[in-house]
């Protein structure tokens, strides 16, 4: 795989699935032939053809690991109210034309 050591984690986590020790989200990943494959936004192709890493990916440290279930049906209030027992992170990033 492309990109050298970009998408590596800094602090590797057992509980992490790394692909070729790139970190993805890999519920978003598919396979072709046996080939991991997926798509990545321009802002992140950008930083990565710069050699950069992208801001918003999980090897920048935004990985907190696997969401229980009864987390991840919860509305966004609900887990904001909850945080104090369960740490989490929303990253919302608005885009202008």
């Amino acid at each position: 795989m492309e990109h050298g050591t970009n998408l590596c984690p800094q602090f590797p986590h057992h509980a992490q699935h790394p692909i070729y020790g790139k970190l993805f989200y890999n519920q978003v990943i598919m396979y072709r032939e046996g080939n991991p494959f997926g798509f990545i936004c321009n802002s992140c192709a950008d930083d990565l053809a710069s050699k950069k890493v992208p801001q918003y990916t999980l090897a920048n440290n935004l990985w907190i690991g696997d969401v229980p279930e009864e987390m991840a049906i919860l509305m966004l209030p609900e887990p904001i109210l909850v945080s104090i027992y369960y740490p989490a992170a929303y990253i919302v990033k608005l885009y202008s034309k």
